[in-house]
């Protein structure tokens, strides 16, 4: 250790945002409209207020930080990973600037030994004995490092005797929408095992049970953190401390349920609950704005990009006083585009449109007489039924005694999870039944409020599929299908598939893969199925599987239309919507973030329409595609019997669509 110093910062020093994203568009969406009426001075005003939405300025307070000559640099979850294996009592692991490492890729498979067992054998990261893990938060205005996991973990790391965990930032899974989960439901972030073991310095969020966990230790401590956003329904502790004697010094809250749980043995010192300050004559001018919700409609947002949209925000804020008037609306419309990822959506609606004409001839996609993507204005939205569930047991409890043509309706405000991820379990659902699962997806109250649908959810990553359609002329409607993992995993798909001759087949690497569990969401069985404006997406596998069983006709007239599809894209599979044998109609949907929205086997006896769709623009591979032959392996080059393509509109850079054989 060289030497140690004091630095002072203004809370929040952070990576982690978790406002009310729809608010903060919405204000950010007006203020670009009447831009044009203002004077600059008001509408920096606002400007600054819209921004304080996002993450509100507090008091000055203070940190103690170290400077060490590391024994590990580390800059990837592979490094990393070798230096907690190899680190010994005195070392230090150094993660550098301001590197966002992703340690679900190793947590989620297990060991390596794994392939060689039946099960998943489980993997923990632990820090030795009287290690050091330690970032630059603070340094220069570096927020530090992030070490994160974006689907369920009990814990993201252990801290064993004499170690200390410091300037970093650990983020969990658990943002805007998960908050309502109960303990068995939420996620852990840090846990506490070693006499004299701490975590000091550390912005720690979006863990919904607890972030700090302390656990029959005579002696730890717990100093200078800014922990938020730590919110589960029946938990959402910031520090919760079993048999324990813990020092909670200076620690800053925001956002958090139950800043301390203990029954005995915290001393407890400066400890503060952050207090947001607001501009009041910014707020007064945002209160004045006519607000519009913009016509993307979601309750899921994930931080693919963790802070690049605030960071762009509080820079234009740096700028905006020297800014052209029409310069400073574009930059306004950047940072609407990156805190809803839009991508491109609004962008080219906005300048060129997502279609055009030439020659009276259209190219690109039109709504019909419903909005493309589903949501406000669709004109079939459903607003009450024959049966009300609100928990999974109701749910499945209705769908078994359902009678053909019931109507089964979850309520906008109400999350079903059909996982315990805590014991491993889960409700799957077989729906045997021509029924209607339905929502208020787009509805519009009195009040002008817009509901974003009932949810039905998994936080278990899981290999079959959580629902399945099992008789003709079932639909889902107007719901938000939420499965527990948004991420891309490019380092565990370099880990399953880097240097093999295909990475397709029965090869070591997918055997590895899937003890991830990717996650797969709803699969059509049968003819005459629908599933319309719903908001689908965190399904690693996929979010949709049409096909007929083995040794079945393939199905029918199956209609997938007006939904928004997205983040559904771990690398090697990543779907929308996964086509077996069966033929479909796919149109007026929005796509995002998936690896592709539409994949078929391209076995014979299968084909799908697709038209008037709109991918918006980010992806990890080309769109559309059905494969071949030689996917599959069978001798033929046979890609599905028919494919048929028109009017949808790419605003991304990847191919359209790649064909592997011939239809």
């Amino acid at each position: 250790m060289n030497h140690s110093y004091e630095i002072t910062n203004t809370i929040p020093l952070s990576r982690f945002f978790y406002p009310d994203r729809e608010k903060t568009i919405m204000y950010l969406n007006a203020l670009v409209k009447v831009a044009d009426q203002m004077n600059k001075e008001d509408l920096l005003s606002a400007l600054r207020a819209a921004a304080d939405q996002v993450a509100p300025k507090g008091e000055s307070v203070h940190h103690t930080f170290s400077h060490y000559n590391p024994t590990f640099t580390v800059r990837n979850d592979d490094e990393f990973h070798a230096a907690m294996f190899f680190a010994r009592r005195g070392d230090l692991i150094h993660i550098a600037g301001d590197v966002v490492i992703d340690l679900s890729d190793i947590l989620r498979p297990g060991k390596l030994e794994s392939l060689v067992q039946e099960n998943r054998i489980p993997f923990d990261f632990v820090i030795p004995e009287g290690v050091v893990v330690y970032g630059d938060r603070g340094i220069g205005g570096c927020k530090g490092a992030i070490l994160k996991c974006p689907s369920y973990i009990q814990s993201i790391l252990t801290l064993s005797t004499d170690a200390r965990l410091t300037g970093l930032s650990i983020q969990g899974p658990d943002g805007p929408g998960a908050f309502c989960g109960t303990q068995e439901q939420q996620s852990s972030g840090i846990r506490i095992i070693g006499d004299d073991a701490g975590v000091d310095n550390c912005e720690i969020a979006g863990f919904g049970n607890v972030a700090i966990m302390v656990e029959n230790c005579p002696s730890a401590y717990v100093t200078d953190c800014y922990i938020h956003d730590i919110s589960g329904i029946d938990c959402g502790y910031g520090l919760k401390a079993e048999n324990s004697q813990v020092r909670y010094i200076r620690n800053t809250f925001y956002r958090v349920n139950h800043p301390v749980f203990s029954s005995e043995g915290i001393h407890e010192e400066e400890n503060k609950i952050f207090e947001p300050t607001f501009d009041p004559e910014g707020n007064k001018i945002l209160d004045s704005l006519p607000l519009e919700r913009l016509e993307i409609l979601s309750g899921c947002y994930y931080n693919d990009r963790d802070d690049k949209a605030y960071c762009m925000l509080y820079d234009l804020l740096e700028k905006a006083s020297d800014m052209p008037l029409q310069e400073l609306k574009a930059a306004v419309s950047d940072v609407i585009d990156e805190i809803g990822n839009y991508v491109n959506y609004y962008r080219f609606k906005n300048s060129t449109g997502i279609h055009v004409t030439v020659d009276g001839v259209r190219y690109g996609a039109k709504d019909d007489e419903n909005p493309i993507g589903g949501g406000m204005h669709y004109s079939r939205i459903i607003t009450e039924g024959n049966v009300t569930v609100t928990t999974a047991l109701e749910l499945k409890a209705a769908i078994e005694n359902a009678k053909e043509g019931d109507i089964i309706y979850i309520p906008d405000d109400v999350i079903i999870d059909l996982s315990n991820p805590q014991d491993e379990s889960r409700i799957e659902i077989d729906v045997n039944t021509p029924v209607t699962i339905a929502s208020n997806r787009g509805f519009i109250r009195p009040d002008g409020t817009v509901c974003v649908g009932g949810i039905i959810r998994s936080n278990l990553p899981y290999v079959s599929s959580v629902i399945r359609f099992n008789a003709p002329g079932i639909r889902m409607t107007g719901l938000i299908f939420k499965g527990p993992d948004p991420a891309r995993h490019l380092r565990l798909w370099d880990r399953c598939f880097r240097g093999k001759c295909s990475g397709r087949g029965g090869q070591p690497g997918h055997k590895f893969l899937n003890k991830a569990a990717p996650s797969h969401g709803l699969d059509i069985r049968a003819d005459d199925c629908e599933v319309d404006n719903c908001e689908l997406c965190g399904w690693t596998s996929a979010a949709v599987g049409i096909g007929a069983p083995r040794n079945k006709p393939p199905i029918r007239n199956i209609r997938l239309h007006h939904n928004f599809v997205h983040h559904n894209q771990i690398n090697a599979l990543g779907y929308g919507f996964c086509h077996g044998r069966a033929y479909t109609n796919i149109y007026c949907n929005l796509f995002n973030y998936n690896r592709h929205s539409i994949a078929g086997g391209g076995q014979p006896e299968s084909g799908y329409v697709a038209h008037d769709n709109v991918e918006m623009g980010e992806s990890i591979g080309h769109y559309f595609d059905m494969h071949g032959g030689g996917d599959r392996r069978d001798g033929t080059n046979i890609a599905g019997d028919r494919i048929e393509m028109f009017h949808n509109s790419f605003l991304g850079t990847w191919l359209p669509y790649v064909v592997r054989g011939e239809p």
